[in-house]
């Protein structure tokens, strides 16, 4: 953070006027960053997207562009989907592995980071499902290789116990003593949000993973597992090839005890055991 700053004291609505005020305060190290001695007056702003709790919009200054996201200061949850995105980005900010950070403003809540150009469509949509697989399978073991984690013990079945899902692993057959054996590898950083569309290709070729807001401490493999449902409902018939390269990628990316192999029966189990979940809901409320 550069310069003095205002905390936010009220809730705006108008995402320009938040980008004036942004610029207002903060304007001259924006610049800065964009084109050094780069006149703050001339930088132009075009809303990307926004949320409940957020915006994303770009900032150009010439022929240089930057990605800001600003949180809604005054929204439940708000504060703490800011420090975490913020505390990742921080944490791996050399890795490569995400958007590179350049400015936080704690006072307004807000993060300016690199744009990474996105395509007209959604990567999976234009990647075969076995390259785009391969690619989140290497991200997600590189990603656990580096990212803040905690040591732990106990295995997988006491961990879907904990999720409530223990009642339908039982009713799979042979899935308790699957889990059981399978054990966990401590706790490690994961997104808690799988979506396919937040992964990104920068024209180096290098996979960029974004979102942290809903990051947290997972037993490891868990980024593993929720990407293996997003492949199931993606790809449909061609899930198979996506799933068999996303076990490629990790295993030759990996650094650690776990095994895809293992993962693999966990996921699966996971994927059902959520649906005898919905399953028992639905016949609760009918």
């Amino acid at each position: 953070m550069t310069g003095p700053e205002q905390p936010i004291v009220m809730r705006e609505p108008d995402w320009e006027a938040r980008i004036r005020h942004i610029l207002t305060t903060s304007g001259r190290a924006i610049a800065d960053i964009l084109v050094p001695n780069g006149r703050m007056e001339e930088i132009e702003a075009s809303l990307i997207k926004m949320s409940d709790q957020s915006f994303c919009a770009r900032l150009t200054l010439g022929s240089k562009t930057a990605f800001l996201k600003s949180y809604d200061g005054d929204r439940p949850g708000t504060l703490l989907a800011f420090n975490r995105e913020r505390d990742v980005l921080a944490a791996m900010k050399t890795s490569g592995l995400v958007p590179r950070l350049h400015i936080v403003s704690e006072a307004q809540r807000w993060l300016l980071m690199e744009e990474i150009p996105r395509r007209s469509s959604e990567l999976s949509a234009y990647l075969a499902p076995d390259d785009f697989g391969y690619r989140v399978g290497t991200w997600i073991a590189e990603f656990e290789a580096i990212a803040p984690f905690q040591a732990g013990a106990g295995n997988w079945l006491g961990y879907l116990q904990k999720l409530g899902l223990g009642p339908q692993v039982l009713r799979i057959e042979n899935a308790a003593d699957t889990l059981r054996q399978i054990p966990l590898c401590g706790s490690v950083i994961a997104r808690n949000d799988a979506t396919l569309h937040n992964y990104l290709l920068t024209p180096e070729n290098r996979l960029i993973g974004c979102d942290f807001e809903s990051a947290s401490l997972k037993p490891r493999g868990w980024e593993y597992l929720m990407t293996w449902h997003s492949l199931m409902e993606r790809y449909g018939d061609y899930a198979g090839d996506a799933i068999d390269a996303l076990s490629d990628g990790f295993d030759k990316s990996h650094r650690g005890g776990l095994i895809s192999d293992e993962l693999n029966h966990v996921a699966r189990i996971l994927f059902l055991a959520r649906f005898l979940q919905l399953q028992d809901v639905d016949r609760r409320v009918a």
